[in-house]
């Protein structure tokens, strides 16, 4: 269960009615500052001291066709107490996952439709340092096209039509051979004219 609180002006706070073991982590409003997670058993009134250190960040840019590409979501996941924190790329490409205490990183980059075409390192990273992980390239994994080969006229299909499939320099990638009904579906094709 998640339980909240927040400090009164003396950076007090107080949490009620609880007993059993907890992870307890503190961090301001913007997550410029946070603590790092205290595990403890409550089973009883109990005095629990958060310091509030320098946040860490991971940032990085992701691009798709050499383009900066938003609405990618990094996902950080301490490796030490399991806390996820995210951040969605912007217009530029770039995040910044923030609100991180020091520790080890697993990272997972995320867009459905889309795979990373480099590694995804593990990141360790200190209190307040800011650690930039490069650029990400995504490549679009369900790249397809679809058609039906008909006449015009009528709109019916024409079964059994060998379709070509050509990249920009002419060069035949595929072919394959129309349904009964006319249409054909070419798959797993890479990024590309």
């Amino acid at each position: 269960n998640l339980t909240t609180a927040q400090s009164n002006e003396f950076g007090d706070y107080s949490i009620s009615n609880l007993t059993g073991y907890y992870q307890i982590w503190g961090a301001n409003a913007d997550a410029t500052l946070v603590s790092h997670t205290q595990s403890t058993v409550i089973d009883g009134p109990q005095i629990v001291q958060i310091e509030l250190l320098p946040a860490a960040h991971i940032i990085g840019t992701v691009f798709y066709n050499n383009v900066p590409k938003s609405g990618v979501t990094i996902f950080a996941m301490n490796t030490n107490n399991g806390m996820v924190l995210s951040d969605i790329t912007e217009t530029d490409g770039t995040f910044d996952v923030t609100g991180l205490s020091d520790g080890i990183y697993n990272l997972n980059i995320v867009l459905d439709g889309f795979t990373v075409n480099e590694p995804i390192p593990q990141v360790e990273i200190a209190d307040g340092e800011t650690t930039d992980i490069g650029q990400f390239t995504l490549t679009f994994s369900e790249n397809a096209i679809a058609g039906v080969v008909s006449i015009a006229e009528t709109r019916e299909g024409i079964s059994n039509t060998t379709v070509k499939l050509f990249d920009a320099e002419m060069t035949q990638i595929d072919s394959i051979i129309t349904t009964a009904d006319g249409s054909f579906l070419f798959t797993n094709l890479d990024d590309g004219n």
